[in-house]
């Protein structure tokens, strides 16, 4: 071989490996600037991630203080709501007069009852909006203590043999625990059902225990066992009773 042919060999040989690692390198350049591009837009989209995040942390947080002022301005409107009905009695089957003076309605309410000046104790009266007729009186008494005067009048006289009934203003939810109550008691043949401060008690003889149910979902716990309930003390002063033909299904149309 002579030696101008081997020189353009070795020429050739040396420009094949210099476009080869030219390629390589070219190759290898295009890679790092995909991983880079790969790595920023990685990053891109985390902060926009943690961008959505903090928001929604944020949103979160505040919707969090809102629903939980009105969550506890809810609960203040009830508890001002019971203590407004902890001075109350409603009172039906007391017949309604054409062009009633109500306030002398309950001036002879009172006096039924024996209440010294009843008008003294009583604060606002007015008859109870319902479809029923006469509708019920409701009385608003000066507090919780002069409501008990009354409706231990009532209950010691045993004024339901009258066919009129008065007894402390339930919630509805309250008072369809009573009715429900009622027909459980009727349905076992119990004596006496009664109310206190809104709670509901009952008794399944006349010189039995008393017991207290708690909720709906206590009575339906009673109905499947009997021994689930709530015995009550005997020396609470409050638990004064009366018979259980004592009709509270009478007041269902009033909350």
């Amino acid at each position: 071989m002579s030696r101008s042919l081997l020189v353009c060999l070795l020429v050739s040989s040396v420009c094949t490996l210099k476009a080869q690692e030219h390629m390589y390198i070219t190759k290898v350049k295009a890679a790092e600037r995909n991983v880079t591009n790969a790595y920023v837009k990685a990053q891109q989209e985390q902060s926009v991630t943690n961008t959505y995040v903090r928001a929604r942390n944020k949103s979160s947080f505040y919707a969090g203080k809102v629903n939980t002022r009105r969550i506890n301005n809810r609960l203040l409107k009830v508890e001002d709501y019971g203590r407004m009905r902890s001075s109350n009695v409603i009172v039906y089957g007391i017949p309604e007069k054409v062009n009633e003076d109500i306030r002398q309605t309950g001036e002879e309410i009172g006096h039924r009852l024996d209440i010294k000046d009843p008008l003294k104790d009583i604060v606002k009266i007015f008859r109870y909006r319902s479809r029923k007729q006469p509708r019920p009186v409701l009385i608003v008494l000066q507090n919780s203590l002069v409501k008990t005067k009354w409706v231990m009048a009532y209950r010691n006289k045993q004024m339901w043999n009258e066919k009129w009934y008065l007894h402390e203003h339930l919630a509805k939810g309250t008072l369809e625990l009573v009715l429900e109550v009622k027909n459980w008691a009727q349905s076992k043949h119990y004596s006496h059902i009664w109310t206190w401060n809104s709670d509901v008690y009952y008794k399944k003889a006349m010189d039995s225990h008393k017991y207290k149910v708690l909720s709906m979902h206590h009575l339906h716990q009673l109905k499947m066992n009997e021994a689930k309930a709530e015995l009550v003390s005997s020396n609470r002063n409050y638990l004064h009773h009366h018979h259980l033909h004592h009709n509270y299904a009478s007041s269902s149309s009033a909350s």
